[in-house]
């Protein structure tokens, strides 16, 4: 169990290469490895910045297409997942415009509950997640 988790720059990659199904995978592992009264320290690529890398494979081509939780919704979901509150802690300055993503700070209840909601889990189905590795083409040829 962690008082404090910190997830930069890394959602973008787990939604593209596993779907809405990884990223909820991804915030049900945090919030159940922090401690009660913890907090996700968050920052999340924006939804333009997708389009940029949709056709880095035909898997990640596949995922953006069905993808329905957009990043701005991950505060509302991960409120639904047991989060007792969140804030924007603040958007840093760059050079350019697409690293100024704003970092938001979610805390978990001090009298946290076991379970998680049913929207954290709804329709993760492990063996309907390609792994990147099993896309044609990325096979290993010396079988």
């Amino acid at each position: 169990m962690f008082d404090v988790i910190v997830c930069l720059s890394v959602t973008k990659w787990v939604h593209l290469n596993w779907g809405d199904c990884g990223i909820k995978k991804l915030f049900k592992k945090m919030y159940q490895s922090i401690r009660p009264g913890g907090k996700l320290i968050l920052e999340c690529q924006h939804w333009k910045s997708y389009a940029r890398r949709k056709k880095l494979t035909p898997n990640i081509y596949k995922n953006y297409r069905e993808i329905q939780i957009h990043p701005d919704e991950f505060p509302r979901y991960l409120m639904t997942m047991g989060f007792e509150d969140w804030k924007t802690l603040g958007v840093p300055y760059h050079n350019h415009k697409g690293f100024r993503r704003p970092i938001w700070m979610f805390s978990k209840p001090a009298q946290s509950e076991t379970s998680l909601s049913q929207s954290s889990s709804s329709n993760c189905n492990p063996s309907s997640q390609q792994s990147p590795l099993s896309q044609p083409g990325l096979e290993n040829k010396e079988k």
